[in-house]
């Protein structure tokens, strides 16, 4: 009884500060005090981590390392650019390690694949919100630096769909990297409006899909849910992420061709693996042994 009620002081405590301080980001004026509660609720996800784990000790607790220290050192790179006037430009580069955009994704992969659905919803959905309010909060124009970064972001999520997808938090990690890419592009080049949008209908969206694949851990394959993945993941006239990518498309087509060229070849290669993944497991009853 003892640790059932710790397991929900975890999942409370996590859920609860996580989204306190993320609505608390959106209501700060200026850079530093916008760090000190992204900081917060990066902090505030650690004890969520120790909810359960699909890994062994040794995995999860170089899941752990690797989150605390890729969080440590994007706050260097924060707080250095804010302090220092010259280094202005390092906001940009801490801003990029702490959400994982290229060349600094693999960190994440690394913590999604030794962590749990809880900690994966939190890091992966609830700490987007303050994304919404960055590019208000900085004094130069960086939408070149964040057009490129974007842009190699999503074209190594679509490659990795085909090399590293052995679990479905790879997987998850493949979708929600692409998505923390098209929504900082969006609050750069569209309204609020339309970035709320895309971030609010991505959160009822991922929500779906992480109950799914939290309910599809004690399951084999998709085999037993394999309507839900059609509705959840896979492009038709009736399913959730339809309407996402037309959005993220509508979002960012005042950026550059470059973009939304890159993320049709995202979403291709992202629907062609879906689709073939449950082909293969519903029809052909392949399955990989994942254990997720």
């Amino acid at each position: 009884m003892l640790a059932n009620r710790l397991h929900i002081d975890v999942v409370v405590f996590s859920f609860f500060f996580s989204v306190l301080f993320c609505v608390f980001c959106c209501l700060v004026d200026n850079l530093l005090s916008f760090w000190v509660f992204l900081e917060l609720c990066g902090m505030s996800l650690i004890p969520s981590f120790f909810y359960t784990s699909n890994s062994g000790l040794q995995g999860f607790y170089s899941s752990l390392l690797s989150y605390v220290v890729m969080s440590g050192l994007s706050s260097v790179f924060l707080v250095s650019g804010i302090l220092i006037e010259s280094l202005y430009f390092f906001i940009m580069l801490g801003f990029m390690i702490k959400f994982g955009l290229f060349p600094f994704s693999l960190w994440v992969y690394r913590v999604f694949s030794g962590s749990n659905w809880l900690f994966i919803f939190l890091l992966s959905v609830v700490s987007k919100f303050p994304i919404l309010f960055f590019c208000y909060l900085l004094q130069s124009d960086v939408s070149l630096v964040v057009y490129c970064d974007s842009f190699m972001t999503i074209l190594m999520c679509s490659c990795f769909f085909w090399l590293f997808s052995q679990s479905w938090e790879f997987i998850w990690c493949h979708i929600s990297l692409s998505s923390v890419s098209t929504l900082i592009v969006a609050c750069f080049c569209s309204d609020f409006v339309t970035s709320s949008f895309i971030y609010f209908y991505y959160f009822i969206w991922s929500c779906s899909c992480i109950l799914y694949f939290y309910l599809l851990s004690d399951t084999e394959g998709v085999k037993n849910g394999f309507w839900w993945y059609c509705f959840l993941l896979l492009i038709t006239p009736l399913s959730l992420p339809l309407f996402y990518k037309l959005g993220v498309c509508f979002a960012i087509i005042n950026s550059t061709i470059y973009l939304l060229v890159v993320w049709s070849v995202y979403s291709f290669s992202e629907q062609f693996f879906l689709y073939k993944l449950g082909s293969d497991y519903f029809f052909s009853s392949v399955y990989n042994n994942w254990g997720c």
